[in-house]
């Protein structure tokens, strides 16, 4: 069987691009002859989005050639208290959890919780198949360091927090989470068994950079692929100038900038630094490589500074220096003789 993971959608009529998401997620299932699509979670923005949808949602959903398997999660969760008709989409809100049997694979969907139990987690172990390729789809947050901007636009606190060894010992042979927004993520779980977070299939927020993904599940190779999908994304390019790289930065941003020709993205271009190359012939450069790009340009002439008798005694101070990034501690003291410069500390 092979099945197409994805979660955190968060469709909004207010954004379009949501929606094209999911359109690119049907053509992505059709074009990989996939045989079911999972949705992890928060498909919805919030409930007011349901209501406003699921007209047009309906039409999407019918008439598929696979089957699209959807949970709550903490954004969406009230939306279904009362029964929805989305065409072929089956949303799962039975509780605790509900089975979903194929050939030879069981998909257990747990509706979206708050916490798992003592007593949710033994009524999960005991729906293993031991004869059956076992899947678990949750929304929840796993025990792996993330900041709570990782997973969206989200409140500090934790939702469904579950930890790696706690869900090795359910013994499912893969469990598709939802709820982590920013990167795909594979965690070995132990004994062949996996977890992934797919990320968001399209970016949410600036915060989420890079192009998008999915988790293509092969449950007869117990195997999972990082399927790129053609959707909006942000990206950004970060440059710290220094003297003399000027133009050689400038060049690392125009090489970084045709990698996404044609992409669906918006791109952003953040400088900071200081150089020897005049401020005006300097961003006129930058604005010519950044045509209909967002740029941050901070780049500081500070030829006064180099040429400070003071500043070139600490050169060499710096440069003598081992085990140490030396470039980064120029900076500092750069920065630190422009402040004294302009506020006539030295001179």
């Amino acid at each position: 069987m092979r099945i197409l993971h994805t979660s955190d959608l968060h469709l909004n009529q207010e954004k379009e691009h949501t929606l094209d998401a999911l359109n690119c997620l049907i053509e992505t299932c059709k074009t990989k002859s996939v045989d079911l699509l999972t949705i992890g979670g928060d498909m919805f923005h919030k409930p007011q989005d349901v209501e406003q949808m699921r007209t047009e949602l309906r039409k999407i959903f019918s008439g598929l050639d696979f089957d699209v398997i959807s949970i709550s999660g903490n954004h969406d969760e009230i939306a279904y208290t009362r029964n929805l008709d989305f065409g072929d989409l089956k949303m799962v809100t039975k509780q605790p959890f509900e089975i979903i049997s194929y050939d030879d694979v069981n998909i257990i969907a747990l509706p979206y919780t708050e916490t798992l139990t003592d007593e949710r987690y033994t009524q999960l172990r005991a729906a293993v198949d031991k004869d059956r390729f076992n899947a678990l789809l949750i929304h929840c947050t796993l025990d792996i360091g993330y900041s709570s901007s990782d997973f969206g636009e989200e409140e500090e606190r934790k939702y469904c927090s579950v930890s790696s060894p706690m869900l090795a010992s359910l013994g499912y042979d893969v469990v598709l989470g939802g709820h982590f927004h920013k990167d795909y993520y594979v965690k070995e779980l132990g004994e062949g068994k996996k977890f992934v977070y797919p990320g968001s299939p399209v970016s949410i927020s600036k915060g989420e950079i890079g192009q998008r993904q999915a988790a293509l599940i092969d449950t007869e190779a117990n195997s999972i692929t990082r399927v790129p999908l053609d959707t909006h994304f942000y990206d950004v390019k970060t440059v710290l100038i220094f003297p003399g790289n000027e133009e050689e930065s400038l060049k690392s941003i125009e090489d970084w900038k045709k990698q996404f020709d044609e992409m669906n993205c918006t791109l952003s271009v953040k400088v900071d630094g200081f150089g020897e190359m005049d401020e005006t012939e300097f961003s006129n450069k930058l604005i010519a490589i950044c045509m209909g790009l967002e740029i941050v340009n901070d780049y500081e002439n500070v030829e006064n500074v180099l040429s400070h008798s003071l500043y070139k005694r600490f050169e060499e101070k710096i440069i003598a220096l081992e085990g140490v990034d030396t470039d980064y501690l120029k900076k500092i003291v750069i920065d630190v003789f422009s402040e004294m410069l302009a506020g006539r500390k030295i001179v």
